[in-house]
């Protein structure tokens, strides 16, 4: 049952560590206590806490499935792949100025509701026209959304939080459709990669007055992260890649094998 449960997700990263301490070998590269406690600190403020060892913090380590060991690991992993990437460039000033954009900038606090066709789409804009009349739209979207959306916002009525029609981390057709929505209102079907969506603008929030020199250092940090992030990644992708794991216990063979049917696990 474990097998079947979990064991493409320890699988993956026990070859990951093994994949990981071979390639420092072969480079000569060896991982020091202050590697792994830059980790810990690189953590601590991705989870936004001081430390990771107080109790606050081993409860949403918990929420993750990661325990002691886990964590130990997690942190040695990351130190080993930040050693074997190549640092990222310098961000370039519009790199800056997007990032600006996106944080401080104007936004837009959206719900998304997805469907598998663009009937179900319809069907649903109707209906939530309809409940809009007694319920209001928001009530009535954010109902729907939780009853049908396939999107893993639905557990929150569609609720997406506060977006800026600036990021380019989110699909194009996603922000043309904010960006022309007025606030409160329903807009068309809006066809998706997978799925066809419906959005709702809640209501538009104004840009902050921040400065960008004031934030500029801390936005070229951020930026480099993410890089050095994305890199790591690609590189832990390339060495599952080529550990060629093949597992010998059949419910460990069937997960790994629907793991791998699935894609690239994502990043935690």
């Amino acid at each position: 049952m474990l097998g079947e449960l979990a064991g493409a997700d320890a699988l993956r990263e026990v070859a990951l560590d093994r994949e990981i301490e071979r390639e420092l070998r072969s480079r000569g590269i060896s991982l020091e206590d202050t590697d792994i406690d830059a980790e810990r600190e690189r953590l601590a403020r991705t989870l936004g806490v001081g430390e990771l060892g107080d109790e606050l913090t081993r409860q949403i380590l918990a929420a993750r499935s990661i325990g002691p060991h886990r964590l130990g690991a997690l942190l040695a992993r990351n130190a080993g792949l930040r050693k074997l990437i190549e640092p990222p460039e310098a961000p370039s000033e519009e790199a800056v100025r997007v990032a600006y954009d996106v944080r401080y900038g104007p936004q837009r606090r959206v719900r998304v509701a997805v469907f598998a066709s663009s009937r179900e789409a319809a069907r649903a804009r109707t209906d939530i026209a309809r409940a809009a009349e007694t319920a209001g739209i928001t009530a009535a979207f954010a109902e729907i959304a939780a009853e049908r959306s396939t999107d893993r916002s639905a557990p929150l009525g569609g609720l997406i939080g506060e977006i800026s029609v600036a990021d380019p981390g989110l699909p194009a057709v996603l922000r043309r459709a904010v960006a022309s929505q007025a606030a409160g209102s329903l807009g068309d079907i809006v066809a998706l990669d997978q799925g066809f969506a419906l959005v709702l603008v809640e209501r538009e929030i104004p840009a902050r007055e921040t400065p960008i020199e004031t934030v500029e250092s801390e936005l070229r940090s951020e930026i480099a992260e993410r890089a050095t992030r994305l890199a790591m990644e690609t590189l832990a992708e390339d060495l599952i890649r080529r550990a060629s794991v093949t597992p010998l216990d059949p419910a460990l063979r069937w997960s790994w094998d629907r793991a791998q049917r699935a894609g690239p696990a994502q990043p935690r």
